[in-house]
């Protein structure tokens, strides 16, 4: 087995700093988001709150990073915007549906750093980030009761 030597005039950078800044702030605030969240729904899982130290400090952060989420998920969105406009090659991809679920998706069509199932993802993404947020801002600033959860103002 040989060692392939890769210097910095080779080196692949798949991601740049501020997406992979954006993507793990997402990642972080997604689980604090969701265990907060899933002890006030599920009492439970109260337990859930003490991660960040009270159910009081839990309550309070549980806004935040949620909309910190939303944020860093628009932000991502922005980053990768130029990579889900459709292509000649997304077609191709699309009517090879079958070789690309069998793993030979080379073999179907060169698309470049993303495909057409990246971009529909991105997209669902997009409207259920939209969802939630609409979701959250009404439970927020309106104290109305949705799915059975009353959240009120602080």
């Amino acid at each position: 087995m040989s060692k392939i030597e890769i210097s910095n005039d080779t080196r692949i950078i798949r991601h740049r700093t501020p997406a992979r800044f954006s993507h793990w702030l997402l990642v972080i605030c997604f689980f604090m988001t969701m265990f907060t969240g899933v002890a006030f729904f599920f009492p439970d899982f109260a337990w859930l709150t003490e991660i960040l130290g009270t159910p009081q400090l839990a309550r309070a952060i549980h806004p935040f990073t949620g909309i910190i989420m939303f944020v860093a998920f628009i932000f991502l969105g922005y980053l990768y915007w130029d990579h889900n406009i459709p292509e000649k090659n997304d077609i191709r991809w699309l009517k090879g549906i079958v070789e690309v679920l069998k793993g030979n998706e080379h073999a179907v069509a060169d698309n470049g750093k993303y495909n057409l199932g990246f971009a529909v993802n991105l997209t669902q993404n997009r409207i259920a980030d939209r969802t939630i947020s609409f979701h959250c801002i009404l439970k927020i600033f309106s104290g109305c009761n949705i799915a059975g959860c009353t959240v009120t103002v602080i």
